[in-house]
């Protein structure tokens, strides 16, 4: 599996159904960042050079974006050497306000989560309650030890409560200086989800 396969594995586990392969050209993507909204009003296609990340990809076209507001984005997302299709991704929905369609009868719809959720990584509420976080095995590599946790919620609210909860009773969860949480919550029929590095910190 090269360095791209694995990044598109990441990735639509975060953003299922949000990235399509071209079955002729494997290096040929097309994202579509509000599929999962039920809104397909926006896409980019993708060439992904074989240099690719030290080169950026190329973008071949886009609907519901115009070139210049893609390109920024691009710009954006894009280090050399550093993947990016995921930050490319969550910056396309998370501009969704500030994107004019090419085509004027076409209106972008806003999706709740990219405004409001990522602020539960940065709460310092306490919550009352206790939450039980399933603990993965933990993975040593490079003197680096990795520890997954997982725990049900059933809105925002909950979700920012279970963070809190985690970071101020978890000494090695407050310690850590590679946080991320990755979240995926229903409301009112949205599939909302995301991806935030540090997000304890």
């Amino acid at each position: 599996m090269d360095a791209l396969d694995e990044e598109l594995l990441a990735v639509q586990a975060i953003f299922p159904e949000c990235i399509s392969r071209d079955s002729v050209h494997p290096r040929r993507l097309t994202l579509r960042p509000l599929v999962d909204t039920a809104s397909d009003v926006m896409s980019v296609t993708l060439a992904m050079p074989d240099e690719y990340p030290e080169q950026p990809p190329f973008v071949l076209s886009q609907h519901g974006i115009e070139h210049s507001q893609i390109m920024q984005i691009l710009q954006d997302a894009w280090t050399p050497g550093e993947v990016c299709l995921y930050m490319l991704i969550d910056n396309l929905r998370d501009r969704v306000d500030d994107i004019n369609p090419q085509d004027h009868g076409n209106s972008l719809p806003t999706s709740p989560e990219v405004d409001s959720f990522p602020d539960i990584i940065f709460s310092g509420s306490d919550g009352d309650g206790e939450f039980e976080f399933f603990t993965s095995a933990p993975i040593v590599d490079r003197k680096s030890t990795f520890l997954g946790r997982a725990v049900q919620v059933n809105s925002r609210a909950e979700a920012k409560t279970a963070l809190s909860w985690l970071k101020n009773n978890d000494k090695k969860t407050a310690k850590a200086t590679h946080n991320v949480v990755a979240w995926r919550i229903v409301e009112n029929g949205i599939l909302m989800q995301g991806l935030c590095w540090h997000a304890l910190i």
